[in-house]
């Protein structure tokens, strides 16, 4: 690797980071309390919850109706 080539990937490697960094901190604004339409996480993680125990029963009875139809 060439000397150019070692600062254009630790430039891209930097850019990414930002990307990723703003990415995250981009998650966390919906929930920040300064942010004024932030997302209640109490009722976030029940409503994730619900829907968990929801898809698992829909899970468990897909698989149940594709081991009868194998019968």
């Amino acid at each position: 690797m060439t000397e150019k080539e070692w600062f254009e990937q630790k430039e891209a490697d930097m850019i990414n980071d930002i990307i990723s960094i703003s990415t995250i901190m981009d998650d966390y604004w919906r929930f920040h309390p300064n942010n004024p339409q932030k997302i209640d996480l109490v009722n976030e993680y029940e409503s994730l919850e619900k829907l968990k125990s929801n898809t698992e029963a829909e899970l468990e009875k897909f698989r149940k109706e594709r081991k009868q139809n194998k019968e």
